[in-house]
C-alpha cells in the first residue's frame, strides 16, 4: 500500500464518522423533541367559560382582578372601571390552556420560595384554583409554577410572563360612552356661557337653543360621533392630585338616548354628562377629561374634540333655507339693479323689474273638421249591419297647459322657459353653503349687484309671499342672500341666472 492509498483511505474514514456522529445528533435531538412533545400536557382542569373570578397579585405592586357579571367581565382591584372583555379572555385562555413538559423539585432555582405572581380562577361552582408564578428557566423559554398545594414544580412555557406584566390599563376600555351614535336623541353643549341643545324627533335633528330651527343632520350626526367616539388616550393615574379644570371645565357636553318630550317637565331626563377641562401640557395634544358615569375616573383625550364641540347655531343650522315646491309658485317679481361701471357688458345695466305670473290654460276639446264627419255619418248609414257599429266614446278632456307670461310695464310678453326654470328649480330648496352673522363682514362689502325676489305661492285663498334679498360683492367675494333674520351664502349660478334675458327668442 503506498503513501497514496493512505491518505484516500484515511480520508474516507473521517468522512464516515462525521456522518455517523451527525445523524446520530440528529436522531438524539429529534427523539428529545419527541419526548418532549409527548410528556406535555394540560396542566389546568378548567375551560374558560368555566371562570368566573380572576386575580393577579404580584409580590411587589398592585393586584388586578376581574369578575364576570350577567356574562361581562368588569374590573375589581386596582378600581372598579370596564374592561375589554376580550382582552381579559385572552389573559383567561392563557392560564386555562397552560401545559406542562414535567415537573421539577421546587429548589430555589424555580424561585417558587417566593414566587413573582399568584394567579388564582374562581370558577361557577366556587373552585379555587391557585397558580404561584416562579422563576424563567435558564434560557428564558420556559418558567416555574406550582400548582396549589403541590411539592413539585411543573415546567411551563414562559410566554404567560409577559401577559402577566401587563399593567391594569392594558385591560381598561378606552371609549367612555356606551351609547352609538344612533342611539343618541338629545344633546346640550354648553361652552363660554352659551348653551346649544338639539334633539331629534323621528329621524330629524331640531335646534331648540338658543332658539328653534331646523338643524343640518350632517353636522348634528357629526356631533354624535364625536360623542360616541370619544376615547381616552392615557388614564390619569391619581387624579385626585391632579389640577385638571374639571371643576370649571371649557366644555360640557351633556346627551340622552331618550326620546324627546313634548311633556313639560322640571327634570331634565337621564343621561350622561361629558366634561373637558384643561389641557394637560405646553404640547395642547390632550385635554383632562371625565364621564358622569364613572366620576372617580379622570383621563386624557385628544384635544380636538373641544374643536368637534365648538359650534354655533347658524353652523349646524339646515343648509336648505327655503323650500317652495316648482307647481306651487304663482308669481315671481325679479328687481334687480345694476352698476353697469362693475359689470360685464353683457349683463343688464339698468334698474328693471321683472313680474313672472304662472297662467292655467285649458285647451278647447278636441273636434273633426266637418267634412270628415259627414263621411263618417255616410259610411254609417250604408252598414248593413247596425249591430257593428261602434258605440261613440266621448272624447277625453284635455289636460290643462301651463304657461308662463312676463309682464314689463304693464305689457305681457312671451318668455324663454329655459332662463326661468332654473330660477323657479333654485327655490326647492334655496340652499346655504354657509351662514353668516350679521355683523359678518359680507354684508358692508361694495356690492355690484342688489337683487330681490318675491315669491307668491300656495292656493288661491291661501297664498304666501316670501322676499329674498341678493347682494353680488364686488371681487371675488360669494354673493349672499337675507331672508327672515338669516344672512347666508349662496352659488355664483343663481347671479347668472337672475341676469338672464328672459325675453323669448
Amino acid at each position: 500500500m503506498n503513501f497514496k492509498t493512505t491518505i484516500i483511505l484515511l480520508v474516507v474514514l473521517v468522512a464516515v464518522g462525521i456522518y455517523f456522529f451527525a445523524t446520530r445528533d440528529t436522531a438524539d435531538s429529534r427523539g428529545d423533541t419527541q419526548t418532549a412533545q409527548a410528556t406535555e400536557r394540560p396542566l389546568l382542569d378548567v375551560k374558560l367559560e368555566d371562570v368566573m373570578r380572576v386575580s393577579l397579585t404580584p409580590s411587589q405592586g398592585q393586584a388586578i382582578a376581574f369578575e364576570k357579571k350577567d356574562g361581562q367581565w368588569q374590573m375589581t382591584k386596582p378600581l372598579a372601571a370596564a374592561v375589554e372583555g376580550y382582552q381579559v379572555d385572552s389573559l383567561v385562555r392563557q392560564i386555562t390552556e397552560l401545559t406542562t413538559r414535567g415537573q421539577v423539585e421546587p429548589g430555589d432555582a424555580t424561585g417558587l420560595a417566593s414566587p413573582r405572581y399568584t394567579v388564582e380562577l374562581v370558577t361557577s361552582d366556587d373552585r379555587s384554583i391557585t397558580l404561584a408564578i416562579g422563576a424563567r428557566s435558564a434560557l428564558g423559554d420556559h418558567m416555574y409554577v406550582r400548582l396549589g398545594d403541590r411539592k413539585m414544580a411543573d415546567i411551563v412555557p414562559a410566554a404567560l410572563d409577559q401577559v402577566l406584566q401587563q399593567p391594569a390599563d392594558k385591560y381598561r376600555r378606552t371609549r367612555l360612552v356606551d351609547a352609538s351614535s344612533s342611539q343618541i336623541r338629545q344633546i346640550t353643549v354648553e361652552r363660554d356661557g352659551k348653551r346649544l341643545a338639539l334633539q331629534k324627533d323621528g329621524s330629524q335633528w331640531e335646534i331648540i337653543e338658543p332658539r328653534r330651527m331646523p338643524a343640518d343632520y350632517s353636522a348634528a350626526s357629526d356631533l354624535t360621533y364625536a360623542i360616541s367616539g370619544l376615547t381616552a388616550a392615557e388614564f390619569v393615574a391619581d387624579p385626585a392630585k391632579v389640577s385638571h379644570g374639571l371643576d370649571e371645565p371649557v366644555t360640557t357636553v351633556w346627551f340622552s338616548t331618550e326620546a324627546p318630550t313634548t311633556q313639560p317637565s322640571d327634570t331634565q331626563p337621564e343621561g350622561v354628562t361629558i366634561r373637558l377641562g384643561r389641557y394637560d401640557d405646553i404640547l395642547r395634544k390632550h385635554v383632562f377629561a371625565s364621564v358622569s358615569t364613572a366620576p372617580e375616573m379622570v383621563v386624557k383625550v385628544a384635544a380636538s374634540v373641544l374643536d368637534l364641540f365648538d359650534k354655533t347655531p347658524l353652523q349646524l343650522r339646515d343648509k336648505n333655507v327655503l323650500r317652495i315646491e316648482k307647481d306651487s309658485i304663482q308669481r315671481l317679481t325679479l328687481q334687480r339693479d345694476l352698476a353697469a361701471t362693475t359689470q360685464p357688458t353683457t349683463r343688464p345695466a339698468s334698474s328693471v323689474t321683472f313680474t313672472f305670473e304662472r297662467r292655467v290654460e285649458t285647451p278647447p276639446p278636441a273636434t273633426a273638421p266637418a267634412d270628415q264627419a259627414a263621411g263618417e255619418a255616410a259610411v254609417a248609414e250604408a252598414s248593413d249591419d247596425a249591430t257593428t257599429q261602434a258605440t261613440t266614446q266621448p272624447a277625453p278632456a284635455p289636460e290643462p297647459v301651463v304657461k308662463w307670461v312676463l309682464i314689463v310695464d304693464g305689457a305681457e310678453q312671451e318668455i324663454d322657459q329655459a332662463k326661468l326654470d332654473p330660477i323657479l328649480n333654485a327655490l326647492n330648496p334655496l340652499r346655504a353653503k354657509q351662514f353668516l352673522e350679521h355683523d359678518a363682514p359680507a354684508t358692508t362689502r361694495p356690492a355690484a349687484g342688489t337683487y330681490a325676489l318675491t315669491i307668491v305661492s300656495g292656493a288661491e285663498s291661501a297664498r304666501t309671499a316670501h322676499q329674498v334679498r341678493i347682494t353680488d360683492p364686488e371681487g371675488d367675494a360669494s354673493p349672499f342672500a337675507t331672508w327672515d333674520d338669516l344672512v347666508f351664502e349662496i352659488d355664483q349660478s343663481l347671479i347668472d341666472r337672475l341676469n338672464a334675458d328672459f325675453a323669448a327668442p
